[in-house]
C-alpha cells in the first residue's frame, strides 16, 4: 500500500509498504480521512519524545473496517468507524486509577511506535474503533478525536448556562471549544486569535499557535489537555480581571 513514512526527524517520503494484517484483537481500517494535527508537526521535527522512527503518522482518522481478527466482536467488516489513537497498557498504577493518558507504558497510533493513518490502510485494536452513525458523512469522523478532547475539556471546566467564556487561539481546538461552549448555553463567547508567539498569557504560559486556552469568569480551578499530551494538565492562576485560565490544549 502507499503510505507517508517519516524515516527520521525532518525526512519523510511517500512509499510502498506492506499492507497491515490484523492480529486476533485488531481491525484493519481502509482510511477515508485523516487530519493533520500540531502533534504531527512535532513528530516530523523530532520534537515529540515518545515517537520511534520510522513511523507512518496520522492519529485523527476515520474509515471502513475491511478485516478483523478472530476475537473481535465489537465491529464487523463494512462498519464505518472513528478511532481513539491512544494505546494504554491497562495494568500500570495510572491505568488502574483510570488516568489512562498518564499510562506508564503509553503509546499512540501515528505518534508513538504504532503506524498511523497517513496510508491506505491501518491496523488498530478493535477496542479503539467506534462505529459512526450511518447518516454522518464518513470524513467527519476524522474530527471525533479532537472533538473528544474539547468535550473532555469542557467537562473539566463544568460549563454553566449563561456564563461568559474567553478562548485564546482560533485554531481547530479553539473553534471546537467555542462551538461547544455556545451550544452548552454560554451567555457570551469571545475569541482571541493572532497572539504573538513572543508574548505570554497572564498565567505565565507561552501563547503559541499550537495551543488554545479557555477561560471562565467563575474562577474555578480546572485543567486538562489533548489526549496526545499526557501529563500536561496544569493548575490555573487568577488574572487581575477575575478571569482564570481553565483549560490548556
Amino acid at each position: 500500500m502507499k503510505a507517508v513514512v517519516i524515516e527520521e526527524p525532518n525526512r519523510l517520503a511517500v512509499k510502498q509498504i506492506a499492507d497491515p494484517t490484523p492480529n486476533a484483537s485488531e481491525a484493519v481500517i481502509k482510511v477515508e480521512a485523516c487530519g493533520l494535527c500540531g502533534t504531527d508537526i512535532h513528530v516530523l521535527r523530532g520534537e515529540f519524545a515518545p515517537t520511534r522512527y520510522p513511523i507512518v503518522p496520522g492519529h485523527e482518522f476515520s474509515g471502513e473496517v475491511v478485516a478483523i481478527g478472530g476475537d473481535v466482536r465489537n465491529v464487523k467488516v463494512g462498519d464505518f468507524v472513528a478511532v481513539d489513537p491512544s494505546l494504554f497498557c491497562g495494568r500500570c498504577r495510572q491505568c488502574r486509577a483510570g488516568r489512562f493518558n498518564l499510562c506508564e507504558n503509553w503509546n499512540a497510533i501515528g505518534v508513538g511506535s504504532a503506524n498511523g493513518a497517513s496510508a491506505e490502510f491501518v491496523a488498530v485494536p478493535s477496542a479503539n474503533a467506534f462505529p459512526l452513525p450511518p447518516d454522518l458523512p464518513l470524513h467527519w469522523g476524522a474530527l471525533v478525536e479532537p472533538l473528544s478532547c474539547a468535550v473532555h475539556g469542557l467537562d473539566m471546566v463544568d460549563v454553566k448556562v449563561a456564563e461568559d467564556y474567553l478562548i485564546y487561539g482560533a485554531g481547530t481546538m479553539g473553534l471546537l471549544l467555542a462551538q461547544l461552549a455556545k451550544d452548552t448555553g454560554a451567555s457570551r463567547v469571545e475569541m482571541v486569535k493572532g497572539i504573538p508567539r513572543d508574548t505570554t498569557s497572564r498565567s505565565g504560559w507561552p501563547r503559541t499557535g499550537s495551543r488554545s486556552l479557555l477561560t471562565s469568569s467563575r474562577g474555578r480551578e480546572a485543567g486538562t489537555s489533548s489526549s496526545m499530551r499526557p501529563g500536561s494538565c496544569r493548575p490555573s492562576k487568577m488574572g487581575s480581571e477575575g478571569w482564570r485560565v481553565e483549560v490548556l490544549f
